[in-house]
């Protein structure tokens, strides 16, 4: 079968299988990273299909099971094998590799992922943080439409320049998911789910995306507070800042006890020498443009 070029997470990638959502690659070059097809039937009596979600390591191989999408083997971060079921959507085999079977690679290959999207300011960009219904999506949606640059949706990858204090980040791929409001909102259609069960929509911007490593020039964690009836902003420092970047390690799950330790030594890189601001926002108030409007005088 014919290898695609493209061009994920700062990797090379060549795959069996067709991913609108990534960056096409054209230059030629041996792939960092190789994505197989193969029949689900290759693995009956192997695998629990009964098991919603599960996953496990052994001897530098990675399993990642997804009832009734697909199951996903990574080896030695160079290879990952997609057992797909047949009757899956392919949107839903597509994003769960572009999830967990990539996270699953980049941790094999001693890369840190970080759940972050990020907004691009001339050569430098902003990451912005928190938990799942923080906001982090639409505060890039907002700041989108300020005609600020979307570097990257939902992941970056980071790392810090040998010899030197400075910390820099690359996109994972260039699509935005996005509410069916904010959809409508640009005149686009919403198209199909980016997965089931999630309200979500693709919003792809190939054209305007950045493949280069860029230097984090700050760093936003996104905080929902009842009792709130305003925004507010406060600076992170130290010990503070540590924990809470680790607890925005990409599918931090899937790291043994060694790379645990050794995540340690970025992140408290980064938080020595990133400013780093928690904002607080309130749970029961629509602050969308209050939100979009603190992050530009931060």
């Amino acid at each position: 079968m014919k290898f695609l070029n493209y061009w994920a997470y700062g990797l090379r990638v060549a795959s069996e299988m067709e991913f609108p959502e990534l960056y096409t690659r054209f230059e030629d070059g041996i792939p960092d990273l190789r994505i197989h097809l193969r029949s689900i039937n290759l693995l009956e009596g192997k695998i629990d299909q009964n098991a919603t979600y599960s996953f496990k390591s052994h001897n530098n191989i990675f399993y990642v099971h997804v009832k009734s999408v697909a199951f996903y083997e990574i080896s030695n971060g160079i290879n990952i094998t997609i057992y797909p079921y047949q009757d899956a959507l392919i949107s839903d085999i597509r994003v769960y590799c572009l999830s967990n079977a990539f996270a699953a690679a980049l941790h094999q290959r001693k890369i840190m992922p970080l759940h972050a999207g990020a907004i691009r300011n001339n050569d430098k960009i902003s990451l912005i943080m928190g938990n799942t219904g923080s906001g982090k999506s639409t505060l890039l949606y907002h700041l989108m439409q300020k005609g600020y640059k979307v570097f990257s949706d939902d992941v970056v990858v980071v790392s810090t320049r040998k010899g030197s204090n400075e910390t820099s980040a690359t996109s994972s791929y260039p699509m935005m998911k996005l509410w069916k409001h904010q959809m409508k909102g640009m005149g686009l259609d919403n198209g199909q789910q980016v997965r089931s069960g999630v309200d979500k929509f693709p919003f792809l911007f190939h054209e305007q995306f950045d493949i280069h490593a860029r230097k984090i020039e700050k760093i936003i964690i996104l905080k929902v507070v009842s009792g709130l009836t305003t925004c507010t902003v406060r600076k992170l420092k130290g010990i503070e800042s540590v924990i809470l970047l680790f607890n925005q390690i990409y599918r931090k799950e899937y790291l043994n006890r060694t790379d645990y330790i050794s995540s340690l030594s970025l992140l408290s890189s980064m938080a020595n020498n990133i400013p780093c601001y928690e904002i607080s926002r309130p749970m029961f108030h629509s602050t969308e443009i209050e939100l979009a409007n603190l992050f530009t005088k931060i």
